[in-house]
């Protein structure tokens, strides 16, 4: 979907049209952070502020695409890494080949 970045300061006003909410949302912070009036525009006509649409960002990353038939491909922005599983300390123990003890060298 695309967003309209819309900035405002004094008599002049600045748009631009980015594809990614997450490169939106960093447009739009920098141009805030200059003293720019922002207001982001969804393709459907919602506004977001830089905070909405931080959250708006933030909730769409925390879909789960799975759960939803989405696939990795069609997110947008940096995909999340997929963290390993934690192993117990008596799984990590007992898998692990036992060392046979050094023997002791004479001196």
């Amino acid at each position: 979907m695309p967003y309209t970045i819309t900035a405002i300061r004094q008599d002049e006003k600045m748009r631009c049209v980015r594809d990614s909410a997450l490169i939106a949302l960093a447009k739009a912070r920098i141009w805030e952070s200059e003293g720019w009036d922002v207001v982001v525009a969804g393709e459907d006509g919602r506004t977001f502020g830089t905070a909405q649409l931080d959250a708006h960002v933030a909730a769409y990353r925390s879909l789960d695409g799975a759960e939803l038939g989405i696939d990795d491909d069609d997110l947008i922005g940096p995909k999340p890494m997929k963290v390993p599983a934690q192993r117990s300390r008596a799984e990590r123990t007992t898998t692990a080949r036992a060392r046979p003890a050094p023997e002791a060298m004479p001196a």
